[in-house]
Order: structure tokens, then sequence, then C-alpha cells
């Protein structure tokens, strides 16, 4: 059952709890440790082991951890802590007391976490075990087999990147906002570029058919291409509710999600190749189609882009 701690009493009793429970249970001694944050209740359980419980209460913070060594802060390995020792900070409290800035010019963004935990300020949330950080952006690329040269090489590689890049995102049960195409040439040089859709989706169409015409106003094959990646950004969940601009063609957009789901559940069944739409499986060698995939095989037709 889940216990908060509404004062020191309750915190220092749901900690002996803990700790007795795993003893009891798993036959292991385990020491815990009660503080404002994380990182000095984790300082604290290192105290007193191997079978204690430990409070640093914030008010006698200064006076219980600024004269441990330095080395007893997480974050603070062998060679960090030998570069503090050769710098004259030889406890917690040198480096609190030490002016950030010095720690952000050797160490950077480590420096300044570094500096916190030693300040007592550091303020992470605790997170629940089974918690996953929320993806921000999902994108494949693909060096093909040999030089795209033509618009159609293009159009085919977008759709089979952007099938997957759409597969990846409805797995997560998320619609994407943002569509970027990152190109590279023969001669390896890179360019990217990006553009918003209409209305947040994740039907491979809609994200290819945005790929393509960010692809027509950046590049006119001065030289043939090498790579293509697809990917996607500013996902939000697809239970959001955004407004639909005038003009959208939301029933279309119902019956792909429909048949988008579809395909998932026979590729969770049979494998990812196992149903491909035939405007990709038209070069299956460019688009990295396995060959043991070429019989047994669903094949969806596709008019992909007719203007294009």
């Amino acid at each position: 059952m889940k216990k908060i701690a509404k004062n020191v009493y309750d915190a220092l009793v749901i900690a002996d709890d803990i700790r007795i429970k795993v003893k009891e249970t798993l036959g292991i001694t385990c020491s815990v440790g009660i503080a404002w944050n994380k990182t000095i209740s984790k300082l604290a359980a290192e105290q007193n082991k191997p079978d204690a419980c430990t409070m640093i209460p914030y008010e006698k913070f200064k006076e219980l951890v600024w004269h441990l060594p330095c080395d007893n802060l997480l974050g603070v390995g062998p060679r960090i802590n030998q570069m503090l020792y050769a710098a004259g900070i030889i406890d917690i409290g040198n480096i609190a007391k030490t002016p950030v800035k010095i720690f952000e010019e050797s160490l950077g963004k480590n420096g300044a976490t570094l500096h916190k935990y030693a300040s007592g300020t550091e303020k992470s949330p605790v997170k629940h075990k089974d918690y996953v950080e929320p993806i921000k952006s999902v994108g494949h690329i693909h060096t093909t087999i040999r030089d795209m040269a033509t618009i159609e090489d293009v159009s085919r590689e977008i759709f089979s990147l952007s099938e997957r890049v759409a597969s990846d995102i409805r797995k997560q049960h998320h619609k994407c906002q943002t569509v970027q195409v990152n190109i590279r040439d023969n001669e390896l040089k890179w360019c990217d570029r990006q553009g918003k859709l209409a209305v947040p989706s994740y039907i491979t169409h809609s994200i290819a058919k945005k790929a393509m015409e960010i692809f027509k106003k950046q590049y006119y094959f001065t030289k043939p291409l090498r790579s293509i990646g697809i990917r996607v950004d500013d996902l939000i969940h697809e239970d959001m509710c955004i407004p639909n601009p005038f003009l959208v063609d939301t029933i279309w957009e119902e019956k792909m999600e429909k048949v988008s789901y579809a395909m998932d559940n026979i590729r969770s069944m049979f494998g990812y190749e196992s149903i491909q739409r035939g405007y990709i499986w038209e070069d299956s060698a460019l688009t990295d189609i396995p060959a043991n995939y070429n019989r047994g095989s669903y094949r969806v037709g596709s008019a992909f882009f007719p203007d294009a």
C-alpha cells in the first residue's frame, strides 16, 4: 500500500518499515536515507550502512553534510575527486561555497549540477519505477543501395521511411505536427528542412506528402542523393483535441487511421515486412525490403503522388 509521509515521524516510520520488510522478505539488509531531495537522501543512506535509517533535516544540512569528503556526493567519481582535490576543494562545503561559474567552465552542465547537489538545491522529482520519458521525436534514416537520381526514387524512399516513422508513433499513441527531411548527396553534403502539418497526424500518406512537398521546394537534383531521413517532431497524444482547419478531409483521415491500425495488427503478428504497399515494393532493393519477404506477403496498392 502506498504511504505518504506528512511529518518527520511518519517519514521515519515508513523508512523503517521498508527496511524491515526488505530484510524479512529477501533476507538482505538495506539502508534508507531521508531528506528533502533525492541527492541528499541517497547521501544519507550511505552514512550508516548496512542496516539503518538515517535522516538529514534541512535545517541541519550544513552541519551534517558539508564536512564530508567530496566523493560522498553523487556525481563525484575518482577523476573528478582528484581534480577537486588538486584545486584545494576537499569537502562538500567547499563545492557549495565555490562560485558555480568555476564548475561550469571546467565541467560544463555537469558542473552546475554538481554545485546544486552540494548546495542542497537539486529539485528533480521522484519518478515511478515504471515511468518512461515521453518521446520528443522519432526518425529513420536510410543510405540506399544505389544513388537516388530521379524524383520517383526519392518519393518511393520517402514513403518507405514515412511508413516506419508513422508506425513507430502509432505504437506510442502519438501524432506529429512537424515533419523534417534530411538529405545527403553523393558527395556527402547534408541538408535538412522542416514543415508543419495542417493537422496532427500519424498517417503514412500525410507525413510522406508533407516530406515530399518540403523536398521539392528545397532540392533540384544538382547531384544524385545517397541517403534520406524523415523525422517527426512536436508530438502530442492521439487523444488531444485539435480543431481541424476548414477543407481538411477528416473522413479520409479516419479511414486511413483504421487501415493503419489494421496493418499494425498484421505486422505485430507476422513481422513488419509481412504487409507492404505496392508502391514501395516496386523497387524493393531501393527501399530495403528483405528478399525473403517477396513471397507469401500481403501487398497493399498505393496511389502515392499522382502529381509528382
